[in-house]
């Protein structure tokens, strides 16, 4: 086995395989102890804390004080609790565009800017209940975890909107440019899934490959999402083959930045194969994506499609210094609830550090880093002790990340006094009901009874050719009947991996002990 590249997961899938040679026996605290005792854990270290939410006492512990742990990605708690009480949980984003130029008659000669305000999906996930819809595992991870189903929604529904609402105006020819304003924030390099002001389909072109009914009877059919100028797709083939064959699909941008290559296979009888290509300019593919939907509603545009097009600083002197009767579309978001459910249930890297910078925006920056301070603040009127806290970043992607069980704890026992804290308990993900542990504790008398954020942290080892797991976690609340719930917080750093398969065991094992914690707290 090779670790060739980096691994960074955020997120748990469940294996079928057992992580010991016998499934664990006896009462809950025994299986506990045979699962962190095994050979595989020597290295590790493993910590936790159960409290009782109404006294504060403490029930279950092992170090919650020892170390700050490798918290993974369930370290996004910090920023979008800090998020959901500054910005509001019913608060919602409003992304304009406007006219600039002259009008005669039905004819703009001038630009159609759109001005992003950092609305994640931009209409693409909208449920007709206005809801942000979501898949247990999300598109954004296609290329590292099999068996990702997209939501049914159009990825540009958004665009098509907006578009619609210009022709709407009257305007059906641009005669000049369209332009994308993306000066709200400047993008920040600290971030592994930097955002921007404008977010189209997460920033992804999904490639699809759909088996044929029978192996070796003709190609998978090949479908795309969000596929826009100038990207094409290539004429190479992708077989179908026998069932329970690998799936070796892959889809891949060419050396031109245009060109994306298909190949692989797929076995027959099996669900499609999903993988994404990321744009080369995000900006280009925002204002690409929505040149076409002007088109598509019968506005003539006279620039092409390809390039990023003009600088806005040319038409405006800041993405919020427009004039009002310039406006000619505008979309409303969902609430800032409904993206922090999007974020939490799938641990949404791009989510999470969109956050810190409409905390920085908030604040009057286009320096995403300033979200930071709002923070800090925040989480010291909690009364979080913040020398048991590291954050360098709100994804949880940092090697500074860090945090003590006991942390984490206070602060989701802080949710359970705050007035919209049910709310929030139902943006988390619940171990085998949905979000990224929808697969685990399936069999688990603890199943359904647990909420709250999973984390998972790992690297290639090349020189003892091993996965390093630099941490594993969970952190969220345990219903124990009668309106009793308990804070839970579990950590696990270090141990190794031979591979993926093994890695996604280790990180098992954590959802596994959490879920006998749950029922040792439910024994009389």
């Amino acid at each position: 086995m090779v670790v060739a590249v980096v691994t960074v997961l955020w997120f748990g899938v469940a294996l079928p395989a057992p992580a010991l040679g016998q499934p664990p026996s006896g009462t809950p605290a025994q299986q506990i102890n045979q699962i962190i005792n095994q050979p595989v854990y020597a290295s590790a270290e493993w910590g936790y804390l159960v409290t009782d939410a109404g006294t504060g006492r403490t029930v279950q512990q092992l170090g919650p004080d020892r170390r700050l742990y490798v918290p993974g990605s369930s370290s996004k708690l910090w920023a979008l609790t800090a998020a959901w009480k500054t910005l509001g949980p019913d608060s919602r984003i409003t992304t304009p565009v406007y006219a600039i130029g002259q009008r005669s008659g039905a004819t703009l000669r001038g630009s159609v800017v759109l001005v992003g305000q950092g609305d994640l999906t931009l209409g693409g996930r909208t449920k007709p209940d206005g809801t942000i819809d979501f898949r247990n595992i999300d598109h954004t991870v296609a290329n590292a975890i099999p068996d990702v189903q997209l939501t049914p929604e159009d990825p540009l529904a958004g665009l098509n909107a907006l578009a619609a609402q210009v022709r709407a105006r009257g305007i059906t020819s641009i005669v000049g440019d369209v332009v994308v304003d993306e000066r709200l924030f400047g993008l920040d390099p600290t971030f592994e899934a930097p955002p921007l002001p404008i977010m189209i389909n997460d920033n992804l072109i999904d490639v699809v490959a759909t088996p044929a009914a029978t192996a070796g009877t003709k190609n998978a059919v090949v479908t795309t999402r969000a596929l826009v100028a100038p990207y094409v797709l290539s004429s190479a083939a992708v077989d179908t083959t026998a069932p329970g064959s690998p799936d070796t699909f892959s889809a891949v941008l060419g050396a031109d930045g245009k060109t994306i290559t298909v190949s692989g296979a797929v076995p027959a009888g099996g669900p499609y194969a999903l993988r994404t290509v990321t744009p080369v300019d995000r900006v280009a593919f925002a204002r690409a994506a929505f040149i076409e939907a002007l088109q598509r509603a019968g506005v003539r545009v006279s620039h092409t499609a390809n390039g990023p097009g003009p600088d806005p600083g040319t038409l405006s002197t800041g993405p919020n210094a427009y004039p009002a009767a310039a406006q000619v579309a505008s979309i409303v978001s969902p609430t800032y609830a409904e993206n922090a459910k999007l974020i939490l249930k799938v641990s949404h890297n791009p989510g999470a550090s969109l956050t810190i910078c409409l905390l920085a925006v908030r604040l009057g920056s286009s320096d995403c880093e300033a979200g930071w301070s709002t923070v800090k603040a925040f989480l010291t009127g909690a009364g979080i002790n913040l020398t048991e806290v590291a954050l360098g970043a709100p994804d949880g992607g940092s090697e500074a990340n860090r945090e003590s069980p006991r942390a984490i704890v206070d602060l989701l026992t802080w949710w359970l006094g705050q007035p919209d804290g049910p709310r929030f308990r139902q943006a988390l993900a619940v171990p085998g009901v949905d979000g990224t542990d929808a697969a685990d504790l399936i069999n688990s008398p603890a199943r359904g009874k647990i909420s709250g954020k999973d984390g998972l942290r790992a690297a290639g080892d090349a020189l003892n050719q091993r996965i390093l797991v630099a941490g594993a976690a969970y952190a969220g609340y345990l219903d124990l009947g009668n309106g009793h719930t308990d804070v839970v917080a579990m950590f696990m750093n270090g141990a190794t991996a031979a591979d993926t398969p093994e890695l996604l065991r280790r990180f098992e094992d954590v959802i596994d002990v959490t879920g006998l914690l749950w029922q040792q707290a439910s024994q009389p």
